[in-house]
């Protein structure tokens, strides 16, 4: 019975899962709060630091990148950040879920 019911928790909890990821991939709500959440983070110094150790690390050691690969990207925050900033010059990103990659085709516009 114990087992019945772990099981029947991860079904419900994957289901709420995929039903968030298919709000913002598929119809593509949030978009709008996505661009205004990265530009209120490009504006906040402190803020970019805490949660993106690597803009730091690549400041501090005054590192030149041409390229960068993001695997497992979603919809490229990490890598439209490094970006914006003028950190990286080219960013290519991978993700399995394609609708994520259109996404963020629409972030680096």
């Amino acid at each position: 019975m114990l087992l019945q019911e772990r099981n029947k928790m991860k079904e419900d909890n994957s289901k709420k899962e995929e039903y968030v990821w298919d709000d913002v991939y598929d119809k593509g709500e949030g978009f709008e709060e996505l661009c205004r959440a990265t530009e209120n983070l490009l504006k906040n110094r402190r803020l970019l630091n805490a949660y993106y150790p690597l803009v730091r690390l690549i400041r501090k050691n005054d590192l030149k990148i041409n390229k960068s690969l993001e695997f497992g990207a979603g919809t490229g925050q990490m890598s439209l950040i490094l970006k914006k900033l003028g950190l990286v010059k080219e960013v290519y990103l991978v993700d399995i879920e394609t609708k994520a990659l259109k996404i963020a085709e629409r972030l680096f516009e």
